[in-house]
């Protein structure tokens, strides 16, 4: 069900050029430090997403600030400094690929019940329409 409605800025328009993908471990896992930490980042503006994870990473959080200079103040004086982090890792967008797709609906028909075709990718067979042409001859 649609819990809201929002409105999707450009972040560099809003000088937030800099996406980081930060992975923390959880120092002596156990529940008082994963929910401690769940709201420390919830309480941190420039946590725009933050998901709990399996694997290596505890948390994986979504982090938008203007630039490396603003994202090493941020990792210093505030996520190190949260007693129940064990370890961090910082990962740099280069380029968004998709942001804000919508969510697939069990109700929709096109929904896939088979691995994806390479030719489901190719740039030339989503243009192309009939056979190919035919190779110039001189």
């Amino acid at each position: 069900m649609i819990r809201g409605y929002r409105a999707i800025i450009n972040r560099r328009s809003v000088s937030l050029g800099l996406t980081v993908f930060t992975e923390i471990k959880v120092n002596r896992h156990n529940r008082a430090n994963a929910d401690g930490l769940q709201k420390a980042l919830e309480a941190i503006p420039e946590v725009v997403a933050c998901h709990m994870a399996s694997g290596a990473p505890d948390f994986i959080a979504e982090i938008v600030v203007p630039d490396l200079a603003a994202y090493k103040v941020l990792l210093s004086n505030v996520l190190l400094e949260l007693p129940m982090v064990e370890d961090i890792r910082s990962n740099f967008s280069m380029h968004t690929v998709k942001t804000e797709g919508p969510c697939p609906s069990r109700k929709n028909k096109t929904a896939r019940t088979e691995s994806p075709r390479r030719s489901d990718f190719s740039e030339a067979s989503s243009i192309r329409s009939g056979p190919a042409p035919a190779p110039d001859r001189q």
